[in-house]
């Protein structure tokens, strides 16, 4: 191949590399965020749930 071409496939395949990581890091992210939520919402209902045990025994 040309040097030109050389040049061009290796940048193309740092982007995609880079696209990739990103892609990979927002969904670990989002994961977490949603995990976190999962976890504040169960807490919550917890809490609720022994309060409405407690008030009615």
């Amino acid at each position: 191949m040309n040097k030109k071409l050389d040049g061009f496939v290796i940048i193309d395949s740092l982007i995609s590399i880079i696209l990739i990581t990103v892609g990979i890091l927002f969904y670990i992210e989002c994961d977490q965020a949603i995990n976190n939520s999962i976890k504040n919402a169960e807490n919550n209902l917890i809490e609720s749930r022994n309060k409405y045990e407690t008030t009615f025994k």
